[in-house]
């Protein structure tokens, strides 16, 4: 009895490593190959209805699951533990501002929401494009598809930007003023009265000669 207890046993603990051998690997082959990206645009609770996201794909992952720099940003000169700060951030998105080359331009859907499907797995940058409702634009910012959370793969990514209020343009400049100093106004009734006295001369010269002739 305790040899077939024993046999039981064994049998079933093979299955379940089987089984779990498995679902691992079924786990690890059917990974996903792209993601999606849902924007959601709301300052204090108000929805922006109007407006853009500039997406950029800056890195992709290998085979390996690891973030390799895209050609166009493989001299950005950054790590990628830079951009768990603003100024790493920032310093890539100064870099980006001469890329020209395939992006994504995201718009609100008018509800508040601004939506990307079938992304491919990589890091990418988000950039203020159009003004949303002509007031507000996004703070540069990355995200990574897939993310983690509490040890979960999550691919279908809920992204909340910051907003700032739109700087506005500086007023044109105006022409200076020619100061006033009075110095260009006084020679007038100078020139003007010293005029009049040579033509009253000269006409009492022309009459004098008249009558001596």
């Amino acid at each position: 009895m305790n040899h077939k207890l024993l046999f039981r046993v064994l049998c079933c603990l093979t299955v379940l490593c089987l089984a779990c051998g498995f679902t691992a690997f079924a786990a690890e082959s059917s990974g996903a190959t792209t993601g999606s990206i849902r924007f959601e645009l709301s300052l204090d609770g108000t929805p922006m209805k109007t407006g853009s996201l500039l997406v950029i794909e800056v890195a992709r992952c290998d085979e390996n699951g690891d973030y390799v720099w895209t050609d166009a940003f493989a001299g950005c000169g950054l790590s990628f533990d830079d951009l768990s700060d603003k100024a790493g951030v920032q310093k890539l998105a100064d870099y980006a501002s001469d890329y020209n080359g395939s992006s994504w331009t995201v718009l609100a859907d008018g509800s508040g929401y601004a939506i990307m499907e079938q992304v491919e797995l990589g890091l990418y940058l988000v950039l203020p494009k159009e003004p949303f409702d002509d007031c507000y634009e996004v703070i540069p910012f990355v995200l990574s598809v897939p993310s983690w959370e509490s040890g979960e793969v999550i691919y279908d990514i809920v992204s909340i930007p910051k907003l700032s209020v739109v700087p506005s343009p500086p007023p044109p400049e105006e022409p200076p003023e020619i100061p006033k100093t009075g110095q260009l106004n006084w020679p007038i009734p100078l020139l003007f009265t010293g005029g009049a006295l040579l033509i009253l001369l000269g006409v009492l010269l022309w009459t004098r000669k008249k009558y001596e002739a």
